[in-house]
């Protein structure tokens, strides 16, 4: 555990071949020497760095064990559901994260940048919350927030939580957001992150309505994520980010695991993480790594992204079509300026 003036312990969990990318997402934790990962796993993974901590179980054992700590019946088959319990983890792992002053989840799509520039003390002593997201959500460890769920404004019932087949994202828009929103929980929503779009296959743009520039790519160098792009001014400049998350797309390493583990420096492409790296990036290798798209083959992928989705609504089990109904609904209810 670090020095630091606030403690912070991200749980991770992954049971289930883990994707090449995995060692992009473990170097950049392992950059974070002052944030301790804590990771629950049935793989062996091997990090020889102090804030990296390995715990090789499976998901049914750490099933049981929640069962135990809540004394509620939990019916998770899949580890996709299995990230509705990730709310609760304050309470299922209350033993290990006692010291830490926030304890956190993250995905691991995803690698980040430096986490204490911009999870600064100033913020950290203000907000009880951090970020609205999975990719990456922190919580005040003690026991308001650990028991956050027991506050009103979830749309979802501890039944579809735990024992329903259908995931309900708890840990985001309707589940804890909404929490926070009607309970006035004191939370930092800044999009300093670069959440990527999932519906264009070859290309990176942020989420969110961040600006994208035609010619950007985004790159990891020594415990730092940027963007780099070509500006309004004529000019190549970089923008910092706190962490890179590329949901939905599955980049492979240019590399292979052993050789990777000597890199300092890579980029994210949609498609592939490059670690051959030309010292003075120019906007053609922007362009040949992050191709550009027009504005007619954005609609065009947003029209495939819609249609996709009406499938999927389509062929989806039952539990699930009434979770996405519920969420339209209040989507609708809360854009007209209503809480329920």
């Amino acid at each position: 555990m670090s020095k630091e003036r606030y403690q912070i312990g991200i749980v991770v969990t992954w049971f289930g071949k883990l994707p090449s990318y995995f060692y992009a997402w473990l170097k950049s934790a392992e950059y974070n020497k002052t944030v301790d990962f804590i990771i629950f796993s049935d793989q062996e993974i091997i990090s020889d760095r102090n804030n990296i901590f390995v715990y090789k179980t499976t998901m049914q054992d750490e099933l049981n064990k929640y069962r135990k700590k809540i004394r509620y019946p939990i019916h998770i088959t899949n580890s996709y559901k299995f990230c509705d319990c990730r709310l609760f983890f304050g309470i299922f792992y209350e033993e290990l994260l006692r010291g830490y002053h926030f304890w956190g989840y993250c995905d691991i799509d995803l690698v980040f940048g430096n986490l204490r520039e911009f999870l600064t003390d100033e913020i950290l002593e203000k907000y009880e919350r951090i970020y609205p997201y999975g990719h990456l959500s922190l919580y005040r460890n003690n026991k308001k927030m650990n028991h956050i769920y027991e506050l009103p404004g979830s749309i979802y019932s501890m039944k579809e939580i735990f024992e329903k087949p259908a995931k309900t994202t708890v840990e985001e828009m309707f589940g804890v957001n909404r929490i926070c929103k009607i309970n006035n929980i004191k939370w930092y929503k800044e999009i300093d992150f670069a959440d990527f779009i999932s519906y264009l296959p070859k290309r990176l743009n942020m989420a969110h309505s961040r600006v994208n520039s035609i010619h950007q790519i985004f790159v990891w160098d020594k415990g730092d994520a940027f963007r780099v792009y070509f500006s309004d001014k004529n000019k190549i400049e970089k923008e910092k980010l706190v962490y890179l998350h590329w949901q939905k797309k599955e980049p492979k390493l240019e590399t292979n695991i052993e050789d990777f583990r000597d890199k300092q420096s890579f980029i994210i492409c949609a498609e592939k993480i490059i670690t051959s790296i030309n010292e003075k990036i120019t906007i053609k290798d922007m362009d040949e790594m992050n191709p550009p798209v027009n504005k007619r083959r954005i609609k065009v992928a947003l029209i495939r992204k819609y249609f996709s989705r009406l499938k999927s609504f389509i062929l989806a089990d039952i539990n699930v079509k009434k979770i996405w109904l519920r969420q339209i609904c209040f989507r609708f209810i809360e854009k007209s300026g209503f809480y329920l």
